[in-house]
């Protein structure tokens, strides 16, 4: 594969595994109407960070774009060993079931490490991995947002989309793990000093009305602005690199939407 000139195409069957694992898989999110999976969740990360990398320059001018680039294709790569792991699970764990995740995570590292091309470009494949699992470099902590930044806008789709299961993901991203990152990472909160809407406080309105009001997404529906300016950028993001299809193909349907199918 190769993705946004990085070529990946030494990693047989990586790209593969990651599009066999689907994204919210869970039984909360049982139904998920424009349900995508790792491979291409990765892969809208890298285009999130593309959109954002002018104004990181201007902020942190050692700021490397070639390792963030990479880092965020291959940041989720330990779910191929570990599987999706639900960020409300991991909220919620207990120590010693961090200490568990933590070493599963661990062995996963060197497993994929010894599966793989020991580099990608000049860059050491297990250097990437630990980078994401262990958020140190400003770049890992860039392309950590952007993923953040993803979750968010793939719920706020299902909630304008009609699905209100997906407000609890949407709201949690919005009010607190965003906000939670920004005040963690001050070099991330560094960079809201530009207006673009990416790198801006995020205002969500009353999703549970949102919902009431949602129906499936349409080529013309996703032309009727919202006021949420982050989830513009989000789709027009999208639609730029990927084309329309991922937003408007619906892929599950509820009991209720299966049931509005019947009577079109």
């Amino acid at each position: 594969m190769i993705e946004s000139g990085i070529d990946l195409r030494e990693f047989k069957g990586r790209q593969e595994a990651l599009e066999k694992i689907p994204r919210f898989y869970d039984k909360y999110w049982d139904v998920m109407f424009y349900r995508t999976t790792v491979g291409f969740h990765s892969r809208r990360v890298l285009w999130l960070l593309d959109d954002i990398l002018e104004h990181i320059r201007e902020v942190h001018p050692r700021f490397d774009d070639s390792f963030a680039r990479i880092l965020a294709l291959v940041h989720d790569d330990l779910e191929i060993i570990t599987g999706d792991v639900q960020l409300y699970r991991k909220e919620s764990m207990t120590d010693i079931e961090r200490r568990v995740l933590n070493d599963a995570e661990t062995t996963a590292i060197n497993q994929l490490a010894t599966r793989w091309p020991k580099k990608i470009n000049r860059y050491e494949y297990q250097e990437l991995l630990l980078a994401a699992k262990e958020k140190k470099r400003v770049e890992a902590k860039v392309v950590s947002y952007c993923d953040k930044l993803d979750g968010l806008g793939e719920s706020l789709h299902e909630v304008f989309a009609g699905n209100g299961k997906f407000m609890r993901p949407a709201n949690n991203y919005a009010l607190r793990r965003i906000p939670a990152l920004v005040e963690e990472f001050p070099e991330i909160a560094l960079l809201y000093g530009s207006k673009h809407p990416l790198l801006s406080n995020i205002t969500i309105p009353d999703l549970a009305e949102v919902a009431r009001q949602g129906k499936p997404h349409t080529r013309e529906s996703l032309q009727v602005p919202t006021d949420i300016s982050f989830y513009e950028r989000w789709k027009a993001v999208t639609i730029t690199r990927a084309g329309i299809g991922p937003l408007v193909e619906q892929k599950e349907y509820g009991k209720f939407r299966q049931k509005d199918r019947n009577d079109e």
